[in-house]
């Protein structure tokens, strides 16, 4: 188990549900790595988060987790105070994934998420209209 440090993101990388974590800790439980651009689930103190994790790129050694001050203030941690557990980040499921993608403060990712959630409503819902038609047309 090794703690990172958390830091402050940069400018660039706030509202983009994004960290930054070196590739050396970001592994799932059977020591392969996590790869760069996946999303993770980070827990710390009973909170949790699904964000982007990215490499650093020539400081992959570096014990250090960089987020933006909405993740630090959804985990109840600060800068330069607080560590984050390596064993508490883990790849997101699938469902988590979807969850990420409805959830995220980006609204260029939000926002198609919620179009593409009311597609799928739309086309079950046609489904289920066609097959009741076929139904009361068998009947008569």
């Amino acid at each position: 188990m090794v703690k990172l440090r958390v830091e402050e993101a940069t400018w660039e990388e706030v509202f983009i549900d994004m960290v930054r974590i070196p590739a050396d800790y970001r592994k799932h439980p059977d020591g392969t790595r996590i790869k760069n651009g996946s999303i993770v689930r980070i827990g710390h103190n009973g909170k949790k988060v699904f964000v982007l994790a990215r490499g650093m790129r020539d400081r992959d050694s570096e014990r250090v987790i960089y987020m933006d001050a909405f993740t630090r203030d959804a985990l109840g941690v600060e800068a330069g105070r607080d560590e984050i557990d390596s064993v508490d980040i883990r790849a997101a499921s699938w469902h988590e994934h979807l969850c990420w993608y409805l959830r995220a403060s980006n609204p260029a990712v939000r926002v198609p998420a919620y179009i593409a959630a009311g597609s799928v409503v739309l086309g079950i819902i046609s489904v289920a209209l066609g097959v009741w038609s076929v139904c009361l047309s068998w009947r008569s």
